[in-house]
């Protein structure tokens, strides 16, 4: 969760990417399917 947080707010990776980041490390890690989650039901952008 820490890597994917840090990845979101401190890198700058776009957020298409990101997504597609997650689904992959939710694969073995199933913690991360909340921010799938997250990602699948936001309508805003995400302020950084």
């Amino acid at each position: 969760m820490r890597r994917v947080y840090e990845q979101l707010y401190h890198c700058g990776m776009a957020i298409e990417v990101l997504k597609v980041e997650v689904q992959r490390l939710s694969q073995t890690h199933p913690a991360l399917h909340c921010f799938e989650d997250f990602f699948a039901l936001s309508t805003r952008g995400i302020i950084r």
